[in-house]
């Protein structure tokens, strides 16, 4: 398999697990979805800052000079499209609680 493809892939599985960062939840006075860091989300939050400060470097260890941009870019799609998905499925759940999707 291509090392992008996996790259991306590893980016995805990242970006859903920090998209568990926030505590998504609702407010019935305001009727809509709130969102707030909690001590897990905290501790997320640092490791995510960690990975991209050094993403070049990890990613420098398992590939050639060459393609650490190209990898690194394909993680950090792959982190962002992740924590899109993550998210996504948190609001929904949330919804669905509140049966706002009937």
């Amino acid at each position: 398999m291509d090392l992008g493809i996996i790259a991306l892939l590893i980016g995805i599985l990242i970006g859903m697990v920090t998209s568990r960062m926030y505590h998504i939840s609702w407010d019935k006075n305001a009727k809509k979805v709130i969102s707030r860091l909690d001590i897990y989300g905290i501790i997320i939050l640092i490791l995510y800052v960690f990975l991209e400060i050094f993403r070049e470097r990890i990613v420098g260890f398992v590939t050639h000079d060459f393609e650490v941009g190209t990898i690194g870019f394909a993680i950090l799609a792959g982190i962002m499209f992740g924590r899109v998905l993550g998210t996504r499925g948190k609001i929904i759940k949330v919804l669905n609680d509140q049966r706002v999707f009937k």
